[in-house]
């Protein structure tokens, strides 16, 4: 084991919580070689939520999930959780500097808690639901995505967060007519009878 301070040899000195603990020979310091935890604090079997993951992506409910796989639907809750934000990290870190000719930028509708004739406008978290994701044309690649209310708030993150992801001039695909006013988008009219219009960044 190698001390993580100062990259030298260090010995074992005893047992913390069950694992095993060191002291660097030159610099003192002690430290626990701790596993590494995919999941954090969940104590679910890796296997357990890589099923739990595959069901979900297959369609999949919650609560058939569960029943397939014995675990109750708050802690399928928690494993959908904290796979979304390791997924968003990664997502983050590793999605930059993307070359694309072609993006098409389009919006998946969806309701949380109840339809949006039963909440208010000011509810940001129940109704309505937009997810707004942006696929390179080419490679099917999803470069980001943004889910919030259908306006034109939403419509800007997104674009603001697609022009810190690609690296040159290209074109852009999309329905949304108020993006290309909000984010100062040149706009070119589609050929008769073709949908969506397109837009080219400046």
């Amino acid at each position: 084991m190698t001390c993580h301070r100062c990259q030298t040899a260090a010995f074992k000195f005893g047992f913390h919580r069950g694992f095993q603990r060191y002291r660097c020979r030159t610099c003192g310091q002690t430290f626990t070689d701790l596993p590494d935890k995919p999941l954090d604090n969940l104590r679910v079997d890796f296997g357990k939520a890589a099923q739990v993951v595959r069901l979900l992506t297959e369609g999949c409910g919650i609560r058939a999930v569960s029943r397939l796989t014995g675990l109750h639907q708050v802690t399928v809750l928690h494993v959908l959780e904290t796979v979304g934000f390791k997924a968003r990290r990664f997502l983050d870190d590793k999605i930059r500097n993307v070359h694309a000719e072609q993006i098409q930028t389009d919006e998946v509708w969806c309701y949380v808690g109840c339809k949006a004739e039963q909440t208010t406008k000011d509810d940001l978290q129940r109704g309505d639901q937009y997810m707004y994701l942006s696929v390179d044309r080419a490679s099917k690649l999803i470069i980001n995505f943004h889910v919030g209310k259908r306006e034109s708030a939403g419509c800007h993150v997104v674009m603001q967060d697609l022009k810190q992801r690609v690296s040159n001039r290209l074109q852009i695909s999309t329905v949304m007519a108020r993006l290309a006013k909000q984010d100062k988008i040149e706009t070119v009219k589609p050929k008769q009878g073709r949908k969506p219009a397109i837009y080219k960044r400046k």
